[in-house]
């Protein structure tokens, strides 16, 4: 699993990459959250407090700055 995150002054993106063939449980900090891409389904959808990154799965989430690390 790769992740990382570009910040601003008021928000922040965070890709996530889960190279394995195997799930990975990421958590998210807020509703406010947005799943931007996935490579499993290619909708944008707000990102729950707790998700399932499927095997060789990416995602990008964004979101208002602040709150705790995916």
């Amino acid at each position: 699993m790769v992740a990382f995150r570009r910040v601003t002054e008021a928000e922040e993106a965070r890709v996530l990459l889960n190279f394995a063939p195997h799930a990975v449980r990421v958590r998210a900090q807020s509703a406010r959250r947005q799943t931007l891409l996935s490579t499993r389904t290619g909708e944008r959808v707000t990102a729950p407090a707790s998700y399932v990154l499927g095997g060789h799965e990416g995602i990008v989430v964004f979101g208002a700055r602040g709150g705790h690390a995916l």
